[in-house]
């Protein structure tokens, strides 16, 4: 028996049904008696009707309440027999018992206990007796108890169940360690399942201590004290024994007294060597209920060897960057003269910095003792400034085989230049009691445009009010075609930023025929548009490797929003109070795009690859100047200032043997272009990045990042790298605490994002990671490592009143209830599952068929059956 009820969201809305009835009936009563009763009238009146009133129902809201018996269905009781429920086993078994003796129902009943995976222990039944009998019974002593997947029950018991459906009654203490039973429980509505619950708290744990962290304070030296810190926790006072493993090796133990909450026990150690180290923390006590949770695992990756030698090229060098890293690595200082050139000296560092340093004022074979060093595995680190590099005489010695940039100046690669000039009335204004500004702007651009060679290219655009594109990106050897038209710029009212900057991004973005882009912008004026979207604008060029340079001219104005626009696009700014510096300053700017070697004046690094050398810095602050170059065709340009490399790297191969890296900062780190870069947390992150990663014995990190998502026994590696789908492959191999190694494909799961679940995972100890990306021939390889300790199974300090508030969500979810120990959940009264059916898109359907049918009435003659009969009869 079903019970049935009609509801309605909207039900005002038929109180309009009445006078759109008769809005229908008035046109029809209009027509004469004898059209009135036509063939076509009356069916057409009733398709109205009746369409009137199905739109009617749907625009109510109407949906059909359908309450389905459920009571003679059958039932899965579905036992939680994990670890945590251990205290309740007893009540439960008792509870069973209890309903089961007293069971006189038809429908059938059977039993399923889980923990971290199920068990189907007595068969469907009414015979309710065997039912227990067969649960008494049951043993088990592989079953695995050491998790709560109550997401896995479910489903398990729904497949029981089967399509008709049924109820599951679940017998638990509310403790969830896998999966969402929840989430699981809203959907098994779809599959006609109801869940109701008994609720067993558990009896309070007095006597309980566990281990919740072991962390480790970074950075870490070989041979340097650092603090490792234990969490634990106690539901008591007591004393404790703490011991501390290093790769299984007991280093330290200790006794502490552990008061009633969460306390921080801090060991300090020596780490002797490095590499690799997993470290165990475990405890002893004589108060305690779970031992699993006693121990706790934790990993830290010590570079073996920490000895830096920095070759100071000018004697004032070094001095910032010595106290930046002198307290996390052994670091000794040498002037450029007095450094060795005895391989077996220089294999002593494991890294080598060479700071502005030329070659006339290194030994005799330094750059040959210093290239063996970098084949045999040793890393190098230089960085510029006026006295190294081309004009270091590095150029035809062995530093052009061992650094990723070329020494030569940068200035083979064409450059597309966009020259933005401001048109508006007041550039007809003299300049300096001479020529017209706009006439000293024309002549200006005019010198920018002869500057460049034919194998450049150049647009210009003026603007005033509007922006006019005088010359689109065009060839320089077209140079007379391109004067022409500039001579030809005329000035109007306005001054517009935002459509001429506009216009220059729409020319440059998808120009594709050079590699270097930037932007001139003249202007005599503050913008009247007052729409600061152009600082976005920029920055968004900036991205996407356009530079903006700014240039006030005759400045009687505020020239701050020109300068911003030059700080946001990465550009410089001028401040042009001479009519005759103008030319000047603009061919400047164009030949530094040109391969100017010493590029001065303040510019924002931007960041081109993400690589470890970048870890946690997503901006850094600006710079006053560098040195050009071009990077190698293997090397990895991290860092661009404009369009050149500020730091590349690589690692150095000697014919089939690959080598130690080699990274090259093409500003200084003297603070004499850095000051601010120095100064700043994110430069400073940045600084201490490349050193680290130079000495990391692991391969360079290119382009991933890799993460770990735990729930528990489910542990997902997430890879974010730039997509290979179609190109190669994206792997992990795992090597499990048992020493037992697995690979497994990682698979595209979003944008640039790849995951793979960890199989088996759950075994305690570490698990050592090694990420391979594979395009064609090329590995690129990132090591990483996750470890486990302990389930969440065994953490005792829960809160009964979450684990109530979970249950009762669970049941909500499917319409089910939280039963007490008293409550009788089998019973005569009829039990119903509630069904809700929304009718509307039916009654749509239904109305869209009427008034087609009306169409075809009103268009189309039919005669009526008993006209149809007559004439019949009267044929014959």
């Amino acid at each position: 028996m079903n019970n049935i009820k009609i509801l309605f969201d909207n039900v005002w809305v038929f109180i309009l049904l009445v006078p759109a009835i008769i809005l229908a009936l008035i046109p029809f009563f209009k027509l004469n008696k004898q059209s009135r009763h036509s063939k076509n009238r009356i069916p057409s009146l009733s398709f109205h009707i009746l369409i009137l009133i199905l739109v009617t129902f749907v625009f109510s809201g109407v949906k059909i309440q359908k309450d389905n018996v459920i009571s003679d269905e059958n039932t899965i009781i579905l036992v939680d027999v994990s670890d945590s429920s251990h205290n309740s086993k007893a009540k439960i078994d008792v509870y069973i018992e209890n309903i089961l003796e007293d069971y006189d129902y038809d429908k059938k009943i059977g039993i399923v206990v889980f923990g971290n995976e199920c068990e189907y222990v007595s068969k469907l039944s009414s015979n309710a007796q065997k039912v227990l009998e067969d649960y008494k019974n049951y043993e088990n002593d592989s079953f695995k108890k050491d998790a709560t997947n109550i997401e896995e029950a479910l489903y398990y018991s729904q497949s029981i169940l089967g399509e008709k459906g049924g109820r599951i009654v679940l017998l638990t203490d509310g403790i969830e360690t896998d999966g969402d039973g929840a989430i699981t429980a809203a959907r098994l509505i779809n599959e006609n399942i109801q869940i109701d619950a008994v609720y067993f708290d558990n009896d309070p744990i007095i006597n309980e201590v566990q281990v919740n962290s072991l962390n480790v304070e970074t950075p870490v030296s070989i041979g340097k004290d650092v603090n490792i810190n234990v969490e634990i926790e106690s539901k008591s006072n007591c004393i404790v024994k703490i011991k501390l493993y290093d790769n299984d090796s007991l280093i330290t133990e200790q006794e502490a007294f552990i008061k009633n909450h969460n306390m921080i026990v801090t060991f300090v150690h020596k780490f002797e060597k490095g590499g690799e180290h997993c470290l165990k923390v475990s405890i002893e006590t004589e108060k305690d209920t779970y031992f699993e949770n006693n121990q706790y695992y934790s990993f830290i990756n010590i570079i073996d060897d920490t000895r830096i030698l920095i070759v100071d090229g000018t004697g004032s060098e070094s001095s910032n960057l010595y106290n930046l890293i002198k307290d996390d690595y052994d670091v000794v200082r040498t002037q450029t003269s007095t450094v060795s050139t005895d391989l077996n000296e220089l294999k002593k560092y494991s890294e080598i910095i060479l700071m502005n340093a030329s070659m006339k004022d290194l030994p005799n074979n330094f750059d040959d003792a210093l290239e063996d060093y970098v084949a045999a595995g040793g890393n190098v680190l230089t960085t510029g400034g006026q006295n190294t590099y081309y004009y270091g005489d590095m150029l035809g010695t062995a530093f052009e085989d061992i650094l990723p940039v070329e020494i030569e100046k940068n200035g083979d690669e064409p450059v597309g230049v966009m020259i933005v000039i401001d048109a508006s009335g007041s550039m007809e204004d003299s300049w300096s009691g001479t020529s017209k500004k706009i006439d000293v702007a024309i002549q200006a651009a005019k010198e920018s445009v002869n500057a460049l060679n034919d194998k450049d290219y150049v647009g210009v655009i003026a603007f005033n009010s509007s922006a006019n594109v005088i010359v689109p990106m065009t060839p320089c050897s077209q140079r007379e075609s391109i004067i022409s038209k500039i001579e030809g710029i005329k000035t109007a009212t306005g001054t517009y930023y935002g459509p001429a900057l506009d216009a220059a991004g729409d020319a440059l973005i998808p120009f594709n025929k050079t590699e270097i882009k930037h932007i001139i912008f003249a202007s005599d004026g503050e913008p009247v548009d007052g729409n600061t979207r152009y600082f976005d604008l920029v920055s968004s060029m900036y991205e996407d490797g356009i530079t903006t340079s700014t240039v006030a001219i005759d400045p009687t104005f505020d020239s701050d929003i020109l300068q911003r626009v030059a700080t946001f696009g990465g550009g410089n700014f001028h401040s042009v109070t001479d009519a005759s510096k103008l030319d000047d300053i603009m061919v400047e700017e164009v030949n530094s795009l040109q391969g100017e070697y010493f590029n001065e004046g303040e510019v924002i690094p931007r960041i081109n690859r993400y690589t470890s050398a970048v870890q946690g810095v997503n901006s850094l602050p600006s710079i006053n100047g560098y040195v050009g170059s071009t990077a190698k065709n293997k090397a990895t340009i991290v860092l661009k200032a404009n369009n050149d490399p500020l730091y590349a790297q690589w690692t150095y191969e000697k014919g089939n043997t690959s080598g130690g890296k080699v990274g090259s900062f093409m500003s200084d780190l003297s603070g004499n272009w850095t000051k601010e870069f120095m100064e700043d947390e994110r430069g400073i992150r940045f600084i201490k990045n490349v050193i680290t990663d130079l000495l990391s014995s692991t391969t360079i990190r290119t382009d991933m990042n890799v993460q770990f998502h735990r729930d528990n026994y489910k542990n997902i590696i997430e890879v974010k790298t730039p997509a290979v789908t179609g190109l190669g492959t994206v792997k992990a191999s795992i090597t499990y605490p048992n020493s037992e190694t697995k690979i497994v494909d990682l698979k595209l799961t979003a944008n640039n994002t790849y995951t793979a679940e960890i199989p088996n995972y759950g075994e305690e100890g570490l698990y050592k990671i090694n990420i391979i990306k594979t395009i064609g021939s090329r590995e690129t390889i990132e090591y990483s490592f996750t470890t486990f300790s302990y389930s969440i199974e065994y953490d005792a300090f829960y809160d009964n009143n979450e684990n109530y508030d979970f249950i009762n969500q669970l049941c909500k979810n499917s319409k089910g209830i939280v039963y007490t120990l008293e409550d009788d959940i089998f019973s005569n009264e009829i039990m119903y599952r509630t069904e809700i059916i929304n009718p509307q898109i039916t009654l749509l359907i239904m109305a869209l068929v009427l008034f087609l049918g009306d169409i075809i009435i009103r268009k189309f003659s039919f005669k009526w059956i008993s006209e149809l009969l007559k004439k019949r009869k009267g044929d014959d």
